[in-house]
């Protein structure tokens, strides 16, 4: 399946072929690594105005309701608290 997801600090844009069973780690990484970002960083995505950080990185995308079509935003998460 193919979903789309868009770095909203650049508004860099890069759709992915994906499977249900792929972790939202992986599609992390693989957005970060595409789009030459900084990999010391801490990345969400967020769906629908949920935010799916560090705590979902094992969960599929099946499990996340993750869908064909689908439209993320990777933003980077804050430094500190």
């Amino acid at each position: 399946m193919e979903i789309l997801v868009a770095d909203t600090n650049t508004n860099k844009a890069l759709r992915l072929e994906v499977q249900l069973s792929h972790r939202l780690g992986e599609v992390i990484e693989t957005v970060v690594n595409a789009l030459g970002l900084p990999r010391d960083r801490a990345y969400s995505i967020v769906k629908d105005r949920l935010e799916l950080g560090p705590e979902s990185y094992e969960a599929s995308l099946q499990q996340l309701g993750i869908n064909e079509g689908d439209q993320l935003d990777l933003v980077v998460r804050p430094i500190g608290g």
